[in-house]
């Protein structure tokens, strides 16, 4: 074997059976070479002849989010014959091409230049969603095309895994650290730090490759999120309308902001008609598109995430000073509505939530389990599948911080927290019904370069 081909013996069929499969499914935990095995073969592959691949992920905003680096490191080392561009990486002799693509851009799904590739390598497959997989996996038709998958599962039922796991024409293998004499010394001691933890230390998922909903903590059920997109509200519409919208403004470099609004359709029930993200902007920016978004959508109450501008304290209160009044700061550490005793104003002894968010979650379960509140948008429910709960010793709920979410390998839930906050205030809809009569007849979606023309209803094909 070269010395690229350095790979876990339990991957080595991936390399023997190239010709019998169309689909490679690589699955496990942390440190089983998953990555790095798929990386090296391909170059080796590519130095042998002339393919185009694409390396792909569900969303991509940088460069530096995508297997891009893996690829680099590895031409350096072994001192392989490509030019490594910004975006794209090409081999000297046989002209094989690897390009970099985020699948869904401005909320839509992009296939441009993958109708002509050999290989896609979909790292990170456990966020694809089915609507992309609908899409992309039929766009690969050239003859002999390969694709291959690398994950740590988040679901028992993540898209690619109930698809391809099972076929005939899919070599499945599951790789964990143990399988791997390669892994890395550093990665074996904090692998073996992890079990010592035991569940705290999430090593059943982390590093032997579990999925998530193998353990009890995840606040939705599938149930539950495949339920609430078939709701049926049997209202006269036309007595309801009321509209809460709620902003989550990105705190962090890989953070989106998000807007979500909520449509009252009958005494308690709700729908989310329309839900739209975009990244990381200055705090003048965000401002005026959050007050631009209170006037076009005609909200009774819009929540602003209190805790995520970036700016700074003072320029959070000079925001909401300087705003209409129905505007309401969320601050997610406040105390739980639930920790006074409505009847006597004391606060329990006993508290149920450790703040405003861990409540809030709770009533975005209570309203989903009773069949209240109807959701549409893909990436709100692929969101709320990854949110997470605990308990502390004396009994408080808590929701799993975004911190160790980003450990686990799921992604910041912007999409979520919006449709969170917007029903912590549908406590303050005091009446049942509501002359105003809705104007978004049904669920709309928009991104940042639909913006210009709304309000906007559905996407064009």
């Amino acid at each position: 074997m070269p010395d690229i081909l350095k790979i876990p013996p339990k991957l080595i069929s991936m390399l023997e059976k190239l010709e019998e499969y169309a689909y490679f499914l690589l699955h496990g935990g942390r440190g089983g070479g998953k990555s790095q095995a798929i990386a090296r073969f391909l170059l080796y592959l590519t130095e042998k002849k002339k393919l185009r691949i694409c390396c792909g992920r569900e969303t991509q905003n940088s460069i530096d989010e995508s297997v891009y680096t893996i690829l680099k490191d590895l031409i350096s080392e072994h001192n392989l014959n490509f030019e490594v561009y910004s975006a794209k990486i090409v081999h000297r002799v046989t002209g094989s091409t690897f390009i970099f693509k985020g699948f869904r851009e401005q909320g839509r799904v992009n296939i441009k230049g993958l109708e002509g590739v050999d290989i896609l390598w979909i790292d990170e497959s456990q966020s694809v969603t089915q609507p992309t997989l609908d899409i992309i996996i039929p766009t690969i038709r050239k003859e002999k095309s390969k694709v291959f998958f690398s994950m740590n599962r988040f679901k028992s039922n993540d898209p690619v895994f109930k698809e391809f796991d099972s076929r005939e024409d899919c070599l499945s293998i599951k790789i964990n650290y143990t399988d791997n004499p390669f892994c890395p010394q550093k990665l074996l001691h904090e692998a073996e730090e992890s079990k010592l933890k035991g569940d705290d230390g999430n090593y059943n998922h982390i590093w032997l490759g579990n999925p998530l909903d193998d353990s009890d903590n995840c606040l939705f059920t599938q149930t539950n999120l495949t339920e609430c997109r078939n709701f049926e509200f049997h209202y006269n519409e036309a007595l309801y309308g009321c509209r809460i919208g709620a902003f989550d403004i990105a705190r962090m470099g890989s953070d989106r902001s998000a807007f979500v609004v909520l449509e009252q359709k009958g005494p308690m029930q709700w729908e989310e008609i329309y839900t739209e993200v975009w990244q990381k902007k200055d705090l003048a920016h965000t401002t005026g598109r959050i007050l631009d978004r209170i006037g076009k959508f005609k909200l009774d109450i819009s929540v602003v995430d209190g805790d995520g501008m970036g700016a700074g304290p003072r320029d959070i209160a000079n925001f909401f000073q300087n705003t209409p009044k129905d505007i309401v700061e969320f601050r997610a550490s406040n105390a739980s509505p639930d920790d006074i005793n409505v009847n006597t104003g004391a606060k329990r002894v006993v508290r149920r939530h450790s703040n405003l968010k861990s409540w809030a979650w709770w009533q975005v379960k209570d309203l989903i389990e009773n069949g209240w509140l109807r959701l549409n948008d893909d990436s709100l429910i692929t969101d709320l599948e990854s949110i997470m709960y605990d308990f502390k010793p004396n009994g408080e709920r808590f929701i799993v911080s975004k911190a160790k979410m980003k450990a686990l390998g799921l992604k910041s839930p912007d999409v979520g927290d919006a449709l969170m906050m917007a029903v912590s205030e549908i406590r303050h809809i005091n009446k049942i019904s509501d002359m105003k009569a809705s104007n978004l007849p049904k669920y709309a979606n928009a991104n940042d370069k639909d913006l210009m023309g709304l309000p906007r209803y559905a996407e064009s094909s």
